[in-house]
């Protein structure tokens, strides 16, 4: 990768986007909205039950929202076995390490979607959740229920966080974004974040600059990261998610083992099991 040509197409855009969002975007947006949403409105419809039944499914409950961070272990996950537990994107890549499993499944990017959709259709058995723009392609999935993800616009300050999913969700910088949408939706009163490190090898920071370590990405070396990972907005979903929950009584903490986020308060995950 060439991070000066990446760095410096990066500021480039930031530099365009309000002439872009003034002129073409519109355009775009209403020429993509007359191809994909009568298509993308019948897949919403096709689940929407479903989703509903979600409701304070599990209130009062706690779960562990599980990242593909390099901290992830088999050893933590066999911890989980009786608890309510997300899994996203590639989680699958660790199947073959233990037997633990996903309760709920998320993918919110689109295009990670279209990629690894046979992937998850033949190894994720459990209730998968994926994101539907309407205003983009959607990719049908068997057996999933469809969420509808709308843009956070020209946000300042926090982000927008939804709580009834039946509605939407917002637009995630991280699918774990989205989960924490999808598990306030299902009443969950304490959330436990495992595995997200929030530390990767090539991230954009909150100036736009390409920032490069010698760190993993993911647990798995075969995992394929799309883009450099803007932590900057990912840092901003996090704060905003984390301001909804402290004002409505839901508790959020990092059980991550080590890592770089330190939005949540951090708890041992040994400690929540003595």
């Amino acid at each position: 990768m060439d991070l000066n040509y990446n760095q410096q197409w990066i500021k480039l855009k930031e530099r365009l986007r309000p002439v872009y969002r003034a002129t073409l975007k519109p355009l775009r947006e209403a020429a993509y909205a007359a191809r994909y949403a009568p298509a993308n409105r019948r897949l919403l419809n096709s689940t929407a039950a479903v989703l509903e039944g979600y409701r304070d499914k599990h209130r009062g409950e706690r779960c562990f929202i599980i990242g593909n961070g390099p901290s992830l272990t088999p050893e933590d996950l066999s911890m989980l076995k009786e608890e309510v537990c997300f899994g996203v994107n590639q989680i699958y890549d660790i199947f073959a390490k233990t037997d633990w499993r996903p309760s709920y499944y998320c993918v919110s990017d689109l295009k990670l979607l279209s990629r690894i959709k046979d992937d998850i259709e033949n190894k994720i058995s459990c209730q998968m959740f994926t994101c539907i723009d309407l205003n983009r392609k959607g990719t049908a999935v068997n057996s999933s229920c469809y969420v509808r993800m709308k843009g956070i616009g020209n946000t300042t300050g926090l982000l927008p966080f939804s709580a009834d999913a039946s509605d939407c969700i917002y637009s995630p910088m991280t699918v774990t974004y989205m989960c924490l949408q999808l598990a306030v939706y299902m009443g969950f009163s304490e959330i436990y974040l495992l595995g997200v490190d929030h530390n990767y090898a090539v991230s954009v920071d909150e100036s736009g600059n390409i920032v490069r370590q010698d760190v993993p990405d993911h647990f798995s070396s075969g995992y394929t990261t799309l883009f450099p990972f803007n932590q900057g907005k990912a840092t901003l979903a996090y704060e905003s998610a984390k301001a909804y929950c402290d004002g409505h009584g839901v508790k959020v903490f990092n059980a991550t083992r080590g890592g770089k986020l330190e939005v949540f308060e951090r708890v041992d995950l040994d400690s929540l099991f003595q």
